[in-house]
């Protein structure tokens, strides 16, 4: 699911050391993951992936609220999220992150260049490192009401 949703590579050991998983399976099968981290006073969601077979289904929703509760449990204050923007303007994620209440706070270009070149990593979109490809910034408050729109 990784190699497919996020490109060759992304996924490896080292970035999953110190981090929450929670996995939506059913029948046997991976039907999405979503990774977090806490970092000082907030939380991160770092990484969320489905199955092309699931997309649509409500497996990243429950994968959210299930981070999201994780996070409250531990008192956080905030969440943040990195989003991937493509080169053609899209927001990987914007409409799901914005029905749990998440805002944009920023673009960053180039977000993924460095850290592609490093490890070798090959974009779903520009092929080869280094990615050139943006990306979005997002914070929700854990205070707020989460289910708002869903």
């Amino acid at each position: 699911i990784g190699d497919q949703q996020l490109g060759i590579g992304w996924i490896f050991e080292k970035r999953l050391v110190n981090r929450v998983i929670f996995y939506d399976i059913e029948d046997g099968e991976v039907r999405g993951f979503i990774t977090g981290e806490i970092i000082g006073p907030f939380g991160e969601l770092e990484i969320i992936a489905t199955s092309k077979r699931f997309e649509r289904k409500g497996v990243a929703k429950g994968l959210i609220v299930r981070l999201l509760d994780y996070f409250r449990k531990k008192n956080l204050d905030k969440v943040v999220c990195i989003a991937w923007k493509t080169q053609d303007g899209g927001v990987h994620l914007e409409y799901i992150l914005t029905l749990f209440g998440f805002v944009k706070i920023k673009e960053i270009k180039n977000f993924y260049y460095q850290f592609s070149l490093s490890n070798n990593l090959k974009c779903p979109v520009c092929g080869d490192p280094p990615c050139q490809c943006h990306s979005v910034l997002f914070e929700k408050v854990l205070n707020e009401t989460m289910y708002l729109s869903l």
